[in-house]
């Protein structure tokens, strides 16, 4: 017998009716009750959703506190450390800083950054290198931002200049001496005062308040040291890619004792050999009364500079150092290392060089800060017109310019950020050559690879200068991107 459908539970209980609230051809959905099952499905697997959003970002919470957590015991560990090492104090009466930039708020211009590269390789580092006087701490700063790979480039190449002067120097000394160049020697200790920093911070000559003395800069520099990164295994990085970090904290510690001298050198210019050495021995002249008087206890090279501190001290609080001869190398001329050309300026200070230099207790504020264009025109007659005057002579002047050498080299190429002065208007002067090589430690194969790069890529150059104008404290002048603009063009 056929079994007539009921609506009633197997116990007889009756259920709700069903009905098709779908039309025909569509999905059905049962109404049981008052209760949608499709919903019902829906809303649970919302929740177990949220229940699992809920558990990644707790695991994230623990993840957080505990990489926290080890960076306050590893702060708290290297505090109580650096509390148990008492730093030595600087050895000499001088600290002195030499401050480059390299690529700063330009870290994604390759071409640029690789032309830089070279000239950095060719005129830069080789004449730090070649410096008389080894006595300074190099700062190079780039961009945090600064493509790795020509990061890692301009490391290495630092590393392997130093490493080939070393040994050059060596090998000479131990000649010099009669020791067959068997030698190590000592000058490897250049490496450990050059620094790669990933900061876009500068000081002075129109950039931000603060200066080495007073400890604002040197603050800056060393909060670069040892910072968080999530990603690193120990969870702490450095953005100080070369030197030895101890001589920044030394020079740090000891800069309210000492005299502080501070010298601009773009990336993309040299200095003499002897520049160092003439501007310390010059700042004992002008400063040494005043830093004997302060730090009895500071040692002195030599007999003739104790002399020159004592006798012929002027006592200066402060003082601005120019270069008054200097090269300019037009890369992109004829010629197989293009051409190049001598200029003297007595009522102008250009950057190569350009140093302040601060006396034992002379604070930062006091002293007046001007753009390189300004400085003479502000400064070079006398100190006499200085509102609050903080020299003790105001009648002399406060800027000396370096006379006694060609004490600089510039390159005028595509990769100027101001593009002054970017074509050569004279012959060339060929005795120019041997001063390069002889005072700036320049190498003609150097020469020869930049002069190609630039000849191969110089609308990728002028492109990506074009591009950087404007960024950071960088140019933003219209001519100079007129200038770019037609570089393109005409390539």
């Amino acid at each position: 017998m056929k079994r007539r459908r009921t609506n009633k539970d197997p116990k007889g209980t009756d259920l709700p009716t069903t009905r098709n609230t779908a039309g025909p051809g569509t999905s059905q959905i049962l109404l049981v009750g008052n209760y949608d099952l499709r919903r019902k499905k829906s809303q649970s697997g919302y929740h177990r959703l949220l229940k699992t959003m809920l558990v990644f970002l707790l695991i994230a919470a623990v993840i957080i506190f505990v990489q926290r957590l080890d960076l306050k015991l590893w702060s708290s560990s290297s505090v109580q450390v650096s509390k148990q090492k008492v730093l030595d104090p600087w050895p000499t009466p001088i600290i002195h800083i030499v401050n480059t930039r390299f690529m700063q708020h330009q870290g994604n211009l390759t071409t640029l950054a690789t032309a830089r590269l070279h000239l950095f390789k060719t005129v830069c580092l080789p004449s730090m290198l070649k410096q008389k006087k080894q006595d300074f701490l190099w700062i190079i700063k780039v961009d945090p931002t600064l493509d790795v790979d020509i990061r890692n480039k301009l490391v290495e190449i630092i590393h392997e200049g130093a490493k080939l002067h070393s040994t050059l120097t060596a090998t000479a000394t131990d000649i010099q001496n009669g020791n067959g160049g068997t030698s190590a020697g000592n000058s490897t200790s250049i490496i450990e005062r050059i620094f790669v920093i990933g900061s876009n911070v500068n000081y002075l000559t129109g950039h931000e308040e603060g200066a080495w003395r007073g400890g604002i800069e040197s603050r800056e520099v060393l909060s670069h040291d040892i910072i968080p990164n999530l990603r690193s295994r120990t969870h702490l990085v450095s953005e100080i890619y070369t030197g030895t970090v101890e001589l920044l904290y030394r020079a740090k510690e000891s800069e309210p004792h000492r005299i502080v001298l501070e010298t601009r050198l773009d990336a993309d210019d040299g200095l003499n050999e002897h520049f160092v050495e003439y501007v310390q021995k010059d700042a004992m002249r002008v400063f040494g009364s005043s830093s004997t008087l302060h730090n009895a206890n500071a040692m002195v090279d030599t007999a003739s500079e104790a002399s020159t501190a004592t006798d012929a001290a002027l006592e200066y609080n402060w003082f601005y150092w120019c270069v008054e001869s200097h090269i300019k190398w037009y890369l992109n001329a004829e010629g197989e290392y293009g051409k190049v050309d001598g200029e003297r300026r007595t009522d102008f200070c250009i950057t190569p060089g350009l140093t302040i230099g601060f006396s034992i207790g002379t604070d930062v504020k006091d002293i007046p800060k001007y753009g390189h264009h300004e400085l003479y025109k502000k400064l070079g007659n006398s100190c006499k017109n200085i509102k609050d005057d903080t020299s003790t002579t105001n009648t002399t002047p406060c800027i000396g310019f370096i006379k006694e050498m060609i004490a600089a080299v510039r390159f005028r190429t595509e990769t100027s950020a101001g593009m002054a002065d970017v074509q050569a208007r004279r012959e060339d002067h060929a005795q120019l050559w041997e001063l390069l090589q002889q005072h700036f430690g320049v190498h003609t194969a150097n020469a020869i690879e930049s002069k190609l790069y630039f000849q191969e890529n110089r609308k990728g150059i002028a492109k990506e200068n074009l591009e950087g104008q404007c960024r950071g404290d960088h140019s933003c002048k219209d001519s100079s991107k007129f200038q770019l603009k037609g570089i393109v063009l005409a390539s």
